[in-house]
């Protein structure tokens, strides 16, 4: 029983029992069944208050700032959070367990175009391109915030001439020079040759010039970003070569090492005053480019025009038909006549009364020791080239140097494989006749390593190379 009820039940039989003297005790009746449950008593008074208790890690927050990046493009504040377990009161790195970012504003690049007078600007009068950050984040660009002045100048918007160099390296550079219709310097895209690395062109994928007519140089080199260039009513690239008193030429345009170029659209080209180059851009197919090279080079064209290595493998990862992989060049005689009936053909070129056709392919993958074989099958009985006199090799070189400055290979072979060439031994052309005439360099043939193949250099002085070398090759047309 429990002791409280007992006490209880003990006070109950002692209060009952007070009125008279006790009687003899009587017979244990039987047990009763139990009676109901008490109620419980009211709750006692509340204890005194325990010692206070050791306090846990405090939760910590600290704020860094943010510079521009991944997490705020334009910079910011990053609030850190965590738990103080070391309990030195400092929210320590490695005690970071969350990290939010309130970021600013982004200060956006504005431009404002406004007419600029006549005067020393521009003598004509034109445009003023004022460009700067927007650093109040009003969406306006005031006067206080111009960084940069640029004028393009011209009698209107739409006969916008620039005297000198334009260079394009950004999206608001693209905005300003995009509709001049003319430019007397070079045109930059990206990269020039006066700088030493790769770059990222920082604006957008296609370049579209639709106005531009005539530049005095195109340059763009190992430069990434531009997908396309456009410049589809550009018919000349004007600034004329110079001899650099060296045997060579200073000043030509390029497009070269564009690692992200898939689309270069030149339709109207149809004058070059120097050498124009484009080159290893991986990403290019450059078939349509030699079509157009080919058509440039029947009219006459003196410059070189050089396309070759594009498209991702050495020369190009397509498979050009010979059409456009090579350059048909016909005797002079079939040269379009000028107005006044004289032959139009390049200053250079002399006319050694020749009657030969000549093919100049820059297909590489075929070995020189092969070239007879290779230009029989692509020509339907054509053979390698066949230089046997002075004014044959002099006119030989002047067409080649249309197509390329390279040096390019041709029939003659020392040691003919399968019996060809010289049945007596020595430097013979592919029919088999010895050679009667040479013009070796000094110093060749030096047969250094085996070299039993021949090239003829920009110079038209001939030079022996190994036989597995592959080159830009000639082939002479039944």
């Amino acid at each position: 029983m429990n002791r409280l009820v007992a006490v209880v039940l003990g006070a109950v039989l002692s209060s009952c029992n007070s009125s008279g003297p006790a009687g003899p005790a009587g017979e244990a009746g039987p047990a009763g069944a139990p009676g109901p449950a008490g109620a419980m008593g009211a709750p006692g008074a509340p204890g005194a208050p325990g010692q206070p208790g050791m306090s846990g890690p405090a939760t910590l927050v600290r704020t860094a700032s943010e510079p521009a990046g991944a997490n705020c493009a334009s910079g910011g504040t990053a609030i850190l959070l965590g738990v103080d377990t070391n309990t030195d009161g400092q929210l320590q790195d490695a005690e970071v367990t969350s990290r939010t970012y309130v970021c600013a504003a982004a200060q956006q690049t504005l431009v404002r175009v406004e007419p600029e007078a006549a005067g020393q600007n521009c003598p004509l009068g034109g445009v003023a391109v004022l460009s700067g950050r927007d650093t109040n984040a009003d969406g306006m660009l005031a006067d206080g915030e111009v960084q940069d002045r640029r004028f393009v100048c011209g009698q209107s918007v739409g006969d916008v001439v620039v005297e000198g160099d334009v260079f394009i390296r950004n999206s608001v550079e693209y905005q300003v020079y995009r509709r001049v219709r003319r430019i007397t310097g070079r045109l930059v895209i990206g990269q020039d040759d006066d700088a030493c690395c790769r770059e990222v062109f920082v604006g957008p994928a296609e370049l579209d010039f639709p106005n531009l007519e005539t530049v005095g140089q195109l340059q763009s080199s190992s430069t990434g970003g531009v997908r396309a260039l456009r410049l589809p009513r550009l018919t000349a690239l004007t600034f004329q070569s110079v001899e650099d008193g060296e045997g060579g030429t200073t000043g030509r345009s390029y497009l070269e090492n564009l690692s992200d170029l898939e689309v270069l659209e030149l339709p109207q080209l149809q004058g070059l005053g120097h050498d124009f180059s484009v080159r290893f851009n991986a990403r290019l197919n450059d078939c349509a480019m030699r079509a157009r090279r080919a058509s440039l080079l029947d009219q006459g064209l003196s410059a070189t025009l050089e396309v070759s290595g594009n498209g991702g493998l050495a020369d190009g990862g397509v498979t050009c038909p010979l059409t456009t992989a090579c350059w048909v060049a016909r005797p002079s005689t079939s040269f379009p006549r000028n107005p006044d009936g004289g032959q139009r053909v390049p200053p250079f070129f002399p006319d050694a009364g020749q009657g030969k056709t000549f093919a100049f392919c820059d297909v590489v993958g075929v070995p020189l020791r092969t070239i007879d074989r290779t230009c029989a099958q692509g020509f339907d009985g054509g053979r390698g080239a066949i230089l046997d006199s002075v004014e044959l090799n002099s006119a030989f070189r002047a067409r080649a140097n249309q197509f390329t400055r390279v040096d390019v290979g041709i029939s003659g072979q020392d040691e003919w494989p399968d019996g060809g060439g010289n049945p007596d031994g020595g430097w013979a052309w592919g029919s088999g006749a010895p050679f009667g005439f040479s013009a070796w360099a000094p110093g060749e043939p030096n047969d250094v390593g085996g070299e039993d193949c021949l090239q003829v250099n920009g110079a038209g002085r001939w030079n022996d190379v190994s036989c597995t070398t592959e080159s830009i090759f000639a082939c002479e047309l039944p």
